[in-house]
């Protein structure tokens, strides 16, 4: 699964919440020096941080549930008022929680921190996750039904009743 368009789903829902505002939604930079906490403005980036896989649905071929993980980080200068961390919070959390990213269930908040770092720069961070489906991806090899042993053709007869092998009346 490529991870890229549900991460980008995620920042244009953001820059959606954005509008209007000084707020600006991003994917986070390639490198470490391209991301920019010291901002005037408050900044958003938006990063896939791993996945977790939820149990096997099927083994032949191979499904599995897929749990995205997500961090969220918000940087501010202010905290209060109509450009601080509490108005970008309360945007990001009505515009991300509850958001069916494609091929995805509704994302749902796992936790969230908000810090001061020595820069004076407010930092929060946001947890987050959805639940996907992992397929497998290379159906070269042929798809196998689990086979029975001990069953030649020609030796059961399908015609006859077997219902007092297991009782009369009883539901099987």
């Amino acid at each position: 699964m490529d991870i890229l368009p549900v991460q980008s789903a995620i920042v244009a829902q953001l820059a959606g919440a954005f509008a209007g505002t000084t707020f600006t939604a991003q994917e986070f930079p390639e490198v470490e020096a391209e991301f920019q906490r010291a901002v005037p403005n408050g900044i958003t980036y938006v990063g896939y941080t791993g996945s977790e896989t939820v149990g096997s649905l099927s083994t032949d071929p191979v499904v599995q549930q897929r749990r995205l993980k997500f961090n969220i980080e918000c940087y501010s200068r202010k905290l209060y008022d109509e450009t601080g961390m509490y108005a970008m919070r309360k945007l990001v959390e009505s515009a991300i929680i509850g958001f069916m990213p494609p091929s995805c269930d509704r994302v749902y908040l796992v936790k969230d921190e908000i810090s001061r770092g020595e820069d004076t720069i407010w930092s929060h961070v946001y947890n987050v996750e959805c639940l996907t489906v992992l397929v497998q991806d290379n159906f070269s090899e042929p798809i196998v039904v689990t086979q029975f042993t001990g069953i030649a053709p020609g030796t059961v007869d399908f015609t006859e009743d077997y219902s007092a092998d297991f009782g009369e009346g009883q539901n099987h």
